[in-house]
């Protein structure tokens, strides 16, 4: 019995402070990424040593990680604007192009490394092709959209494959999407840009648009 007791408060103890370690991301994977064709002033992914964070203030911790950072699996903590949840993110870097797979969404990003393999072929792209237009420059003509009047709601994007949805917007809620220029997805014009809010605050910093649901000018 007194052995019992003694044992007790001191197995109590370690459960009390043994801590959840909190996994690092590998530092092959830590960095600056922008999106496929996208520009690194403004990029869509930063991974970081405990933490990363993308283009629409999600931030994620890694809390396991198992793998190499040539196909890395991370049981993450991801919050945005007060909303938290739990998820499996799968990263696959091969060179400087970084493949992210968050549920049933992928994105595919190139490194802002200086010397990155995919970032030095990035700028040879376009003088490759002459016969296909170039992706928007950096600080081309911004035109002003607004939802097409009778539209009961549209629904903007978060990555250029249109799988995750933004925000669900109708024609009198006051949004403008400044589109940058646009793209073919599929087929569909969708343009390319940020969606702000009336009082003139950045929603979505980098948003997709279907073309026929706004009304540009």
């Amino acid at each position: 019995m007194f052995v019992k007791r003694c044992l007790l408060p001191t197995l109590l103890g370690l459960s009390v402070v043994a801590p959840a370690f909190a996994a690092d991301y590998p530092s092959a994977l830590r960095g600056r990424y922008a999106y496929s064709g996208g520009d690194c002033s403004a990029p869509g992914l930063v991974i970081e040593q405990s933490r990363r964070f993308n283009d629409v203030d999600a931030t994620c911790t890694a809390r396991s990680a198992t793998g190499t950072a040539s196909r890395l699996v991370v049981e993450e903590r991801c919050n945005r604007e007060g909303r938290e949840w739990s998820q499996k993110a799968v990263f696959e870097l091969d060179g400087g192009t970084l493949r992210l797979t968050e549920g049933r969404d992928t994105a595919t990003f190139r490194s802002c490394t200086a010397g990155a393999g995919s970032a030095a072929k990035v700028p040879a792209t376009p003088a490759a092709t002459p016969s296909r237009p170039p992706a928007p420059a950096k600080g081309a003509a911004v035109v002003n959209c607004k939802v097409s009047p009778g539209q009961a709601g549209v629904t903007t994007f978060l990555d250029s494959g249109l799988v995750r949805s933004g925000n669900a917007v109708r024609d009198f809620d006051g949004y403008t999407f400044r589109a940058t220029g646009r793209i073919q997805v599929k087929k569909m014009e969708v343009l390319v840009g940020q969606l702000v809010r009336a009082d003139g605050t950045v929603s979505e910093p980098k948003s997709w648009a279907m073309a026929d649901e706004w009304d540009c000018r």
